[in-house]
């Protein structure tokens, strides 16, 4: 018998070749198969047969003439879990390009196709030339689609790992797979998932972080906007991808991948960004610049360890002039040919320009200001009403900052949710002591020492997570949740009112905790102590029932 034998039905021409005879695609988008769904497909097979035909190509192979599976992956294994010795099977002559487009608009239109498996695809078209509109027209999808799921190919190992396992969500992945570069994805893949053992006790259970806060990761901690370069934007030397109006890293040039991104003008690539701000500081130096980068200099500006804080020698540029009537900062205050004499510091990714504090007040006088130079000495007593004075003149300046800004927030286009979100920023700052006991209110069941350690990410990371109504409820627990026990009337029968409001009977829930009280102490065992015993709670004078 030969090793493949023709069968006629009647609607086309098949034949029936041995599975020892066949082999997967090396192409085959579908790279992971599923144990369960295997199972039952061969279940079926051993039932009904084979109902659909494979379709395969010739090849050699070392032992031989044999046959490339193009379609049906799933029928050749599934054949073989239900013991079959051959398959039904259409030739067909296809060229490498042709098996590979088959393959994915197979594929493609399964919804049970990994996101690992369709970027993979996708990537291998890429590999041939094609764009993302390109392939999306290949395959009859949106463009939007293909740009996004193609970067999940160049994920790291781990976070590829991760997001076969389902610990990464497909949503995550995509803005991880935004950032190039191999270490910052590693480095933010690890602010993605934490422990949500809070706990403590037993095996660490890993989550991820909500989608909305990785998007702000990746955009706040992983795209910079050009206009806080220091460098020439449009300067085609400072690095392999050129300008960067022209590079395909500016979220402007490719809105299929970046459309979300609110702004255009926005680096996606930090370690491109970061090249350019190192071979800008280097044409300083070179041009007579001072440009402090390693840390023995850096120790210069910034002799406080662990501290961003400046020292003695230097006044940072940026910051505002308190001399200037008009409250400007240094920067714009000097001169072109004062400028020459910034000192430029590479710190924590960030470009600091200072000046010479000893020569700060001479360069401002240079450069035209008339405040900056030396007051005349004051004649006995006139010293304290001159700092009488100059304090009285901030306060005038400073109320009327405050007056403009009370008139100008009237005007400011905020959703409610983002008014509720600006309130909770200023309420958790003012209220910053309150803030771990109404967290626990709301939730959180980690340890004193877990909550100090990781209040940075816990704060906002919780409060992104939380919906409209949460968010809501937790602003005015946080202003007035602890008014229970306040001696002042006024803010008494303003709790007595928002309990009301929210359908809290004080008396009720209190006495149904302290009963619960009394009866769990009542049957504790291994106290030496009688139970204490709890007085009924009466209700407050005029309390809400």
């Amino acid at each position: 018998m030969s090793s493949a034998s023709s069968v006629q039905s009647s609607s086309t021409l098949f034949q029936l070749i041995p599975l020892g005879k066949l082999g997967e695609s090396p192409t085959n988008p579908r790279k992971h198969f599923d144990a369960g769904k295997l199972e039952e497909l061969s279940r079926s097979i051993k039932e009904v047969g084979v109902l659909e035909p494979l379709i395969v190509r010739a090849r050699q192979d070392g032992n031989g003439s044999g046959f490339e599976i193009v379609c049906g992956s799933r029928r050749y294994r599934a054949s073989k879990l239900a013991g079959l010795a051959e398959v039904p099977a259409t030739i067909r002559a296809f060229t490498d390009d042709q098996v590979r487009l088959i393959q994915l608009a197979e594929n493609g239109a399964r919804e049970d196709l990994s996101p690992l498996d369709e970027a993979e695809a996708y990537a291998a078209l890429a590999a041939d030339g094609l764009d993302a509109s390109a392939i999306a027209k290949t395959l009859g999808k949106k463009t939007r689609e293909v740009a996004r799921r193609l970067p999940l190919a160049k994920l790291v190992k781990k976070a590829k790992e991760a997001l076969a396992s389902g610990l990464l969500p497909v949503g995550h992945g995509e803005y991880l797979a935004r950032i190039p570069d191999v270490k910052l994805q590693e480095a933010a893949l690890g602010r993605f998932l934490y422990d949500a053992n809070e706990s403590g006790e037993g095996k660490p259970i890993i989550a991820a972080v909500p989608l909305a806060v990785a998007k702000r990761i990746v955009e706040e901690e992983f795209m910079t906007a050009l206009s806080a370069a220091i460098f020439d934007p449009e300067d085609p030397h400072l690095s392999p991808l050129g300008a960067c109006s022209k590079c395909p890293h500016l979220a402007g040039n490719n809105p299929d991948l970046f459309g979300d991104v609110k702004a255009k003008a926005v680096c996606t690539n930090p370690k491109d960004f970061r090249l350019k701000v190192e071979n800008h500081l280097t044409k300083l130096r070179e041009s007579g610049y001072t440009v402090l980068v390693s840390k023995n200099d850096l120790k210069r500006a910034f002799p406080y360890v662990g501290s961003d804080e400046l020292g003695k020698e230097f006044v940072d540029l940026e910051r505002m002039c308190l001399d200037d009537p008009k409250r400007r900062p240094y920067e714009e205050l000097l001169g072109r040919g004062e400028k020459l004499k910034m000192v430029f510091a590479l710190k924590n990714g960030r470009v600091r320009k200072l000046y010479a504090a000893k020569d700060i007040r001479a360069a401002l006088v240079a450069s035209g200001h008339s405040f900056a130079k030396e007051k005349k000495p004051q004649r006995p007593g006139n010293g304290q009403d001159a700092a009488r004075s100059a304090a009285r003149l901030e306060e005038i300046g400073n109320a009327a900052v405050s007056r403009e800004l009370a008139v100008k927030l009237r005007s400011v286009k905020l959703t409610p949710g983002g008014w509720i979100d600006l309130l909770l920023q200023i309420v958790v700052l003012v209220q910053d002591w309150r803030v771990e006991d109404v967290f626990r209110r709301h939730g959180f069941e980690g340890t004193v020492e877990q909550f100090k350690k990781g209040r940075e990410r816990i704060v906002p990371d919780r409060i992104a997570a939380m919906i409209e109504a949460e968010k809501r409820a937790f602003l005015v627990d946080l202003l007035i949740g602890d008014w229970i026990r306040t001696i002042n009337k006024p803010e008494r029968e303003l709790y007595r009112h928002v309990l009301k409001l929210a359908g809290v009977n004080f008396v009720k829930v209190a006495n149904a905790a302290v009963e619960a009280a009394k009866k769990k102490a009542a049957e504790s065992k291994q106290t030496l102590k009688p139970a204490i015993a709890a007085k009924t709670v009466r209700s407050p004078k005029n309390a809400s029932h």
